[in-house]
């Protein structure tokens, strides 16, 4: 399977750029006169000209390959959330690259990025695993009436997460078959957006070359990789404060009740639909192994204009007998690199992190690996 995915990429051999962009663009003639823009990540402003007698031209120089977008300002198209947008979204790279738009700007055809090449084809390639994960994700979202301890819900469960694992490790098995590619760092920072794996992603991104490591999105990738490392299962519990359900500081280390017991720490918001749905779980694994020796932290990542809605929707899921606690300023979430919710660690008595994200059937599992006597 490695084999037929990497035979569906082009030669990553052939992959070298010039030291600017330069792009040869082309549109119909009912496009004359129009604005044509250039939009880059993390620039504010896009670069623009006008499209005269059908063509218009960029030219730049970017640090690293990136997606950008070419669009259209056109006020007669109304697209819900992009009023008066079109736009075509390709890699651009330090290469002539040649852009003929469509009479529909999104079915543009781009030649000459390298990149773009290597991504349509490394999705393409990826397709059937990406579709066969969708069709487990949607049917496991319609088993939410069924009990979570269900054995069809289980087994369900348990063959969406091995495909879902099938299918980012496909990202693993690129970047380690062909670490020169330009699309390296675009499919390490997707598995990260999906996954937690910092062993795995660090075995990936060592073997880029340093070249791709000098660039901006690799120099940042690894040190949030750093920091992912530091927070991996085997790892020292970081120490950090919140406040308590009074509002008074309170140092995770120093909270009495946590003393020699294993602590799940559930980072959650009140606007937060997953976190609130996940929330029984937590509840039951707490009532059902709190004599046993589990805690459970409440860490509410609310604002502190929506303390109140954070105090009612305590009240509302009946997690009042949990501790609760409020990290209105990111402490917390930011020591332990919380990118989105709901996410937890859990600590054992030593203060080490045994497993991380563990929701589900997952966390019911890790309780019984624990508590087997209960």
């Amino acid at each position: 399977m490695k084999k037929l995915l990497i035979a569906a990429l082009l030669p990553i051999s052939a992959y070298a750029q010039t030291n600017t962009y330069n792009i040869e663009g082309k549109s119909p003639g009912k496009n004359n006169n129009k604005w044509v823009y250039l939009s880059k990540p993390q620039k504010t402003d896009p670069d623009s000209v006008r499209i005269k007698n059908g063509r218009f031209n960029f030219k730049g120089s970017i640090a690293e390959p990136m997606q950008v977008k070419v669009y259209i300002k056109d006020p007669e198209a109304k697209f819900k959330n992009n009023p008066g947008y079109r736009g075509i979204s390709f890699f651009l790279e330090n290469n002539a690259i040649e852009l003929k738009i469509a009479d529909s700007i999104q079915y543009s055809l781009v030649k000459g990025s390298v990149a773009e090449d290597q991504y349509n084809n490394f999705k393409k390639a990826t397709k059937s695993k990406s579709d066969e994960y969708m069709v487990y994700l949607e049917k496991f979202w319609d088993m939410g009436s069924l009990d979570k301890l269900d054995t069809v819900r289980i087994n369900y469960e348990d063959r969406k997460d091995l495909v879902k694992q099938q299918y980012y490790q496909k990202y693993i098995d690129y970047v380690i078959a062909n670490p020169s590619s330009p699309i390296c760092m675009r499919l390490l920072k997707e598995y990260q957006e999906f996954n937690h794996d910092a062993v795995l992603m660090k075995t990936a991104f060592d073997v880029l070359p340093s070249s791709t490591k000098a660039w901006p999105s690799a120099k940042a990738f690894s040190k949030k990789l750093e920091v992912a490392l530091n927070l991996s299962p085997g790892q020292m519990a970081k120490d950090f404060k919140v406040k308590d359900k009074d509002g008074k500081w309170v140092n995770f280390s120093e909270i009495p009740d946590f003393k020699g017991k294993y602590v799940l720490i559930d980072f959650w918001a009140s606007w937060c639909g997953p976190c609130r749905s996940e929330m029984p779980n937590v509840l039951d694994a707490y009532k059902k192994y709190k004599d046993a020796g589990l805690v459970v932290m409440a860490v509410s990542v609310d604002e502190t204009k929506d303390k109140d809605k954070c105090i009612a929707a305590i009240k509302a899921d009946g997690t009042q007998d949990l501790y609760q606690a409020f990290d209105e300023e990111r402490i917390a979430a930011d020591l332990y690199d919380i990118q989105s919710i709901p996410q937890n660690y859990l600590i054992d008595p030593s203060g080490k992190i045994i497993a991380k994200n563990i929701k589900g059937i997952h966390l019911s599992r890790k309780m019984r690996e624990l508590f087997p006597a209960i």
